[in-house]
């Protein structure tokens, strides 16, 4: 009875120390797998999405920000990670901005379906003309720096 009991208990602390594998559950995801969904070993819960957009300011940021600061292009950081730059001149008129209009256009991996990034616009001279955390989403999607 000692035996029983005693490989009874390490049976069930072997298999409560056994670590589930890292995969995705959600279809959403870039590295869903269908497997896991059917896999107990896995968690489902480690999900990449990929994201994408572009960043655009009105004709109000051009000329309260821009203008007034002596401007002429700018460079744009999501979490210190360069993204791209453009002059201060091409701002957004009218009419709907989508991800392939010809702004600053991004592409990242995030992992939730939403997460905060760290939105840093510095201009020719190094000032920092914007400097907040910026809600990123999955999929396409665009993102005004408007006054």
């Amino acid at each position: 009875m000692k035996k029983i009991i005693f490989f009874l208990s390490i049976s069930i602390a072997l298999t409560s120390c056994i670590k589930k594998k890292l995969g995705c559950s959600d279809s959403l995801a870039i590295n869903y797998s269908q497997d896991i969904e059917t896999n107990k070993n896995y968690d489902g819960t480690d999900c990449m999405y990929e994201c994408s957009g572009v960043f655009y300011w009105d004709m109000n940021t051009y000329l309260n920000y821009f203008v007034d600061s002596l401007s002429t292009y700018v460079n744009l950081y999501l979490d210190d990670k360069w993204i791209g730059a453009d002059s201060t001149s091409n701002y957004y008129v009218s009419g709907g901005v989508n991800c392939t209009d010809d702004f600053v256009n991004f592409t990242d991996t995030i992992y939730f379906e939403s997460e905060y990034k760290q939105l840093k616009v510095i201009d020719q001279n190094q000032r920092v003309m914007f400097n907040e955390p910026v809600k990123i989403l999955y999929g396409c999607r665009e993102y005004g720096i408007v006054e």
